[in-house]
């Protein structure tokens, strides 16, 4: 299994071989620290019942992402292809060696995947990368504002903490359009 060995320990920006988690479905596990895993990975994969067995690289392009950005862009895009047996590496931050974080993801599925759907994969990041950058603006420009309205209000002491206590039950929406 060259792939998983080259997913898991290929060497960091400073030429070290280290050891990176592999994502699932339903858990995280490193490999190296774990041979039981490590072979029960190996027995699924060699037993695979499905058809076609992938090996993907998915990366946004954004090269400010964190590894738990890539992670969570990188399950979106995979459920929203409906490909829910993967096994995932995040390369980024301190576990990256290119200045392009991405995920090497191997894809269990009875689907053969052709052009279009990798096109629907590109457009699917894309608009969730949209989607996250424009969340966090949103969010970003909300928690500005906080402070400068608890400035504005006046008083303090007790009301000012029955107002933050009130504020806190009353529900806050936010609209968020795509483009």
């Amino acid at each position: 299994m060259r792939n998983i060995d080259y997913m898991t320990t290929r060497p960091d920006f400073s030429h070290q071989r280290i050891s990176r988690d592999m994502v699932l479905p339903d858990r995280t596990i490193n490999l190296q620290s774990d041979p039981e895993n490590r072979k029960s990975i190996e027995d699924e994969l060699k037993n695979a019942k499905e058809k076609y067995i992938y090996h993907l690289i998915l990366s946004s392009g954004d090269k400010a992402m964190s590894p738990r950005d890539v992670e969570l862009w990188a399950k979106a895009v995979l459920q929203a292809q409906g490909l829910h047996k993967y096994y995932m590496v995040i390369h980024a931050g301190e576990q990256g060696h290119t200045s392009n974080p991405h995920a090497h993801v191997i894809v269990r599925t009875d689907t053969r995947l052709g052009r279009e759907d990798f096109f629907n994969m590109r457009k699917t990041g894309d608009v969730e990368q949209r989607f996250d950058r424009r969340l966090f603006r949103v969010l970003e420009e909300d928690w500005k504002q906080r402070p400068a309205e608890k400035s504005a209000s006046s008083g303090g002491g007790a009301r000012e903490v029955e107002a933050d206590e009130e504020e806190r039950g009353k529900r806050r929406g936010m609209d968020i359009q795509l483009d």
